[in-house]
């Protein structure tokens, strides 16, 4: 079965947070980082692969404007994934600012937050 070019960009199923009790263990044990446009948790893990998981309430806007924020989110996590640390969950809980925000200023604000939640990886 031959892939389509989009087919390459999308986000694999093993790269997403699924399932309540992984985004509820993030929540409660993990350490987290705050900005204006979302809220940034991490957990370290110990034989998983790094995942994230998305959460916009209807805080943030209509149906629409959710979906948008979520897209946004992903491509930046689908665009970071090869910097990020191994092993690790990561839970991004949007304010109501960030179907507002550019792209580049969720961009900036994730780089922010990572480096405060040290889950980059160190280039020497």
């Amino acid at each position: 079965m031959k892939l389509s070019p989009l087919a390459k960009l999308s986000l694999p199923r093993e790269a997403r947070l699924r399932l309540g009790p992984q985004y509820n263990a993030v929540r409660e044990h993990g350490i987290s980082a705050y900005g204006p446009f979302f809220r940034l948790a991490c957990l370290k893990r110990e034989t998983e692969t790094t995942q994230l998981g998305i959460i916009v309430s209807k805080r943030v806007g209509p149906a629409v404007t959710r979906n948008k924020t979520k897209r946004r989110f992903r491509e930046i996590y689908r665009n970071q994934r090869s910097h990020l640390q191994q092993n690790i969950w990561l839970v991004l809980i949007a304010a109501p600012k960030a179907a507002t925000a550019s792209f580049q200023e969720l961009e900036q604000e994730w780089l922010r937050l990572g480096k405060k939640l040290s889950v980059f990886i160190a280039l020497c």
